[in-house]
């Protein structure tokens, strides 16, 4: 009787002391302390483990420093937290979707596309999973299934502005596409219109130019992936229906890689430095979970082929208003008027010419890395040795361009 005596009252002490570790947890996760809220509900599992409210205040706190991570941009840290609390509560379909969109920004397009089809699966009913399959079917160039995810999302909730605004986005493509052509290379799955004679003559000479563009920009990177890249290629009837943007406008990365193209074997050389341009984002954006505007769109005129000589002969011409830190660090093309836009790239590869000159390309390429996990300002100090804006007042003055 004592021996049974001693184990009830031992039992009955951790189940005490479990509860207390979990008032605790909670006091500090109300308080925004959420590493000692953490450590406090992990001592309360320990001691109680089977307790399911004791697990699910723990995945709270765990998916809270995961919205602190994906916050800062620190993508992969993010997932695995939003991971951990979705083991904790796997039948709260939030933690699981959230685990899918931080893998996303991390670069890990096909796991984040295993884990949404898994999540539709899961969770049937629930509308924000099909939604963001869609964008992950999207950005595969998987247009059919994307838009019928969407039709699914909007089935379960008919208020989603957004995903109605997509879905008619998807439809215009499909209307565009809907009989084109499907063909591989090494690195890239390429649609175009089958009737066209010089693009399906042309088949090999695609894949040559997309190849040998893929291989430029990965070797400058030093990071090749494995991912096929989508590509679409249009006449620039189709290029300007599928995209909406202006006659200005070369080629397009939003996702897939869209070419326009209206005679193949007489534009060779032209399609070869766009594509090497719209190939650049693509792989700049797996190799970098955060990528600010300005380095992307430098990186990309330089793998074109670009001279940054004559970009800054033309920011030091220019007589409108100097192109702002903050534009620099936004999307050229929502600058709206196209001399500035046009200003914003030329600014853009001067700048970035001029980075490289001074830091190194491994400099630039620890700045990339960086910038996801601690903060644009302190990947560009660390990595360069001012502040973005400092650096941006002496190239300025260096092109004669400082006003």
């Amino acid at each position: 009787m004592r021996i049974v005596a001693t184990l009830v009252v031992t039992v009955v002490a951790a189940a005490q002391d479990a509860t207390e570790w979990n008032r605790i947890g909670i006091e500090r996760l109300e308080g925004g302390r959420i590493a000692p809220a953490i450590e406090a509900f992990e001592k309360a599992r320990a001691l109680a483990p089977e307790d399911g409210t004791i697990r699910r205040n723990l995945a709270v706190a765990i998916f809270r420093r995961g919205e602190e991570a994906s916050q800062a941009e620190a993508f992969a840290k993010a997932a695995a937290d939003f991971a951990a609390a979705s083991d904790l509560a796997p039948d709260h379909a939030p933690y699981l979707l959230h685990r899918a969109v931080a893998t996303r920004k991390a670069g890990k397009e096909d796991e984040a596309l295993a884990l949404l089809l898994g999540a539709v699966e899961k969770f049937p009913k629930e509308p924000d999973a099909f939604e963001l399959l869609a964008e992950a079917l999207r950005g595969k160039g998987r247009i059919a299934e994307a838009a019928a995810a969407l039709e699914k999302a909007l089935a379960l909730d008919p208020d989603r502005d957004r995903a109605r605004q997509r879905l008619s986005e998807l439809r215009r493509d499909l209307g565009v596409e809907g009989e084109f052509v499907l063909e591989g290379s090494v690195h890239f799955d390429f649609r175009y219109d089958g009737s066209r004679t010089d693009l399906s003559r042309g088949a090999g000479v695609l894949a040559e130019i997309l190849d040998l563009a893929w291989e430029k920009v990965a070797a400058e990177l030093g990071f090749f992936p494995t991912e096929r890249l989508p590509v679409v290629l249009y006449d620039g009837k189709q290029f300007r229906e599928a995209t909406e943007t202006g006659e200005w406008v070369g080629g397009l990365y939003d996702g897939r890689i869209r070419l326009p193209v209206q005679s193949l074997f007489g534009e060779r050389e032209r399609l070869a430095r766009v594509a090497a341009h719209e190939i650049a984002h693509a792989l700049l954006h797996r190799f970098a979970t955060t990528v600010s505007p300005w380095a992307d769109e430098g990186f990309a005129q330089k793998m074109e082929g670009r001279d940054a000589a004559m970009a800054a002969r033309a920011v030091k011409a220019s007589r409108l208003p100097p192109i702002t830190a903050e534009e620099m660090r936004s999307a050229f093309l929502s600058l709206g008027d196209k001399h500035r836009i046009a200003l914003a790239y030329d600014s853009s590869l001067s700048f970035f010419h001029w980075v490289l000159l001074r830091g190194g390309r491994e400099a630039f390429l620890s700045y990339l890395k960086a910038a996801g996990a601690e903060g644009e300002d302190a990947a560009f100090r660390a990595a360069f040795g001012v502040s973005f804006e400092e650096a941006l007042a002496a190239w300025r003055v260096e092109i004669g361009a400082g006003r």
